[in-house]
């Protein structure tokens, strides 16, 4: 459909709220790490690798850590059961903090150990409610959770409700094996969170108190996915209980009755091939292997700010403004602080990520081809994560019938952020294909996250092509499941045939190409130095409908008489 006038002043709106946030909130590539605002709630996963207190030759990297990052709450795990009892140990973490941040008064609880590690929770602000694991129970090292009692001068009534987990790690099989221990912690989560949603039983909570999941749930081990027919990834997020005799029936966990959301926090500073998604010191292209994630009820909270620290991808005058010395993060442990900004309010509108223009045949040396990307939600998205976009290429010569085999020839990984509102991404090849427009594409999009310059990037000329936005997950170590987004064919020789194009994926996916998604421009092998762009408030997947076809090329701009900022809300 097409956009309403309200529609699209809606999104003026959220895009210029979300300009002002961005102003105010943290910026880390230049080593500002600020909060956006006096009802900001800063909170912070950090799997510390046994090194917090107990390697004295890791204090200086964990306090420069702690004292730039300045969270309000804090999941820790992977604290060494040497430092004594569960109380011990909560006692020398508040005395630890409190060094860093004197002002403050820390409130400290520790979890259950496994005889080498523990959890533990953290806040700045008094606590209640204070639990070790879950009823019925979780799995090893149980749940740390507490109700953060905020400041009622700034919050009001509101409090957030934080649970910390470490769920086990390893790849081994079957039942009794890792993948099914993480199911049986998300279950039991998700049970948990069920309760405190409804009277009585273990645990009630006030009607909308936000609640955040955080912690290594080591999801994905080893880069691969849940092993099926467990799905401990995808139950702590749309609640789809496993053992339903034990933990009860699938629950939506959000107080709407939807699904939680994944903040996946990202690198600001990574460019490049570097993966803005993972939180691991070595970094990975795959989404699935995030193991530390911030997982929140999205109807009552509103994320501000989410990054991944690593000292390494600062540039030195970051790492000056904000006291960091480059080797901090990886001497400190294996994994990366986690931090995520909450503003205690609705979220607005999710990403809606969309093909916006490309280039294929330009006339000459093929030196202006790109593809182009924009998002028309309400939130700003990080193509790597918690789902990974890809733009699919076919092969030439799409047929009119499925086929039974892939008829994919290149993949395009997507990496980085596309701001909301109208924000606008761009992938191409600087030094190939898009050598004649690259400095065009870097002055228009200064942000490096912005834009992607790969030199595998080439659009074929051939006839009966297509173009696919996907999006990339797994539900199986073994199996890579596709969806498909927005998708086009072009360069077609009949502007009426349904053309087939079958990708390269896990689930065999197939995407019907009609009548409206196929234009014949290009056929022929016919070189153009036009785009196919999509008109000012269009937001129509799979139709060609509200595109020009032969215009001018604007990477990294707004298209003609469009303005960022007037895209709809779809």
């Amino acid at each position: 459909m097409h956009v309403t006038q309200n529609r699209i002043a809606l999104a003026s709106a959220l895009f210029a709220l979300s300009l002002t946030s961005a102003a105010l909130a943290a910026n880390p590539v230049t080593g500002d790490f600020s909060k956006g605002s006096a009802n900001t709630i800063r909170l912070m996963a950090y799997n510390v690798e046994r090194n917090f207190i107990t390697t004295a030759s890791t204090d200086d990297e964990f306090q420069r850590i702690f004292q730039a990052l300045t969270p309000d709450i804090i999941v820790f795990n992977e604290i060494d059961a040497s430092l004594g009892s569960a109380s011990v140990a909560a006692a020398a973490i508040k005395a630890r903090l409190e060094t860093y941040s004197p002002a403050a008064t820390w409130n400290v609880h520790a979890g259950v150990s496994d005889g080498f590690i523990r959890n533990a929770f953290a806040s700045k602000y008094p606590v209640s409610l204070q639990i070790t694991d879950t009823t019925p129970a979780s799995e090893v090292r149980g749940v740390v959770a507490a109700l953060v009692d905020l400041p009622d001068g700034t919050f009001g009534s509101t409090d957030i409700y934080v649970m910390g987990v470490h769920m086990k790690s390893g790849g081994t099989t079957g039942i009794g094996g890792d993948h099914q221990r993480r199911q049986v912690a998300a279950d039991a989560i998700i049970r948990w969170m069920a309760d405190a949603r409804t009277p009585g039983g273990n645990i009630t909570l006030p009607t909308n108190t936000p609640m955040v999941l955080m912690g290594d749930m080591n999801v994905g081990f080893q880069g691969g996915g849940d092993e099926a027919p467990y799905h401990a990834s995808r139950t702590v997020v749309d609640g789809d209980v496993f053992d339903e005799a034990t933990y009860g029936p699938d629950s939506p966990p959000d107080w709407d009755g939807t699904s939680n959301r994944d903040a996946a926090p990202y690198d600001h500073s990574a460019t490049g091939s570097t993966s803005v998604a993972s939180p691991r010191t070595q970094p990975s292209s795959n989404p699935a292997s995030r193991l530390d994630r911030i997982i929140y009820t999205d109807s009552v909270l509103r994320m501000e700010s989410r990054f991944i620290l690593r000292t390494a991808t600062m540039s030195a005058a970051a790492r000056a403004a904000a006291g960091l010395n480059s080797g901090d993060t990886v001497t400190a442990a294996d994994h990366l602080p986690c931090v995520v900004d909450f503003l205690p309010e609705p979220s607005p509108a999710p990403p809606m990520v969309l093909l916006n223009e490309f280039l294929f045949n330009d006339v000459g040396t093929d030196d202006r081809n790109f593809i182009e990307l924009i998002n028309l939600g309400g939130q700003e998205v990080n193509l790597d994560a918690p789902v990974d976009y890809q733009v699919k290429l076919s092969n030439s010569g799409l047929p009119a019938s499925a086929p039974g085999a892939e008829n994919q020839a290149l993949f395009f990984d997507v990496k980085g952020i596309i701001p909301p509102g109208g924000g606008i991404y761009v992938y191409h090849d600087a030094a190939g294909d898009s050598s004649g427009i690259a400095s065009a594409i870097t002055s228009a999009l200064p942000n490096p996250l912005q834009r992607h310059s790969e030199a595998v990037f080439s659009l074929s000329n051939g006839d009966d092509t297509a173009l696919a936005l996907v999006t990339v997950g797994h539900s199986d170590v073994d199996v890579t499941e596709e969806a498909v987004v927005d998708a086009y064919a072009y360069a077609a020789t009949s502007p009426t045939n349904t053309l087939f194009f079958r990708t390269d994926s896990g689930n065999g996916l197939t995407i019907p190409l009609v009548a409206a998604q196929i234009t014949t421009f290009g056929s022929g092998g016919a070189a153009s130095d036009s785009s196919l762009f999509r008109q000012p408030g269009n937001a129509d997947a799979n139709s060609f409908a509200g595109w020009t076809i032969v215009g001018n090329a604007t990477p990294g701009t707004a298209n003609p008489g469009a303005s960022v900022g007037e895209w709809s809300l779809y």
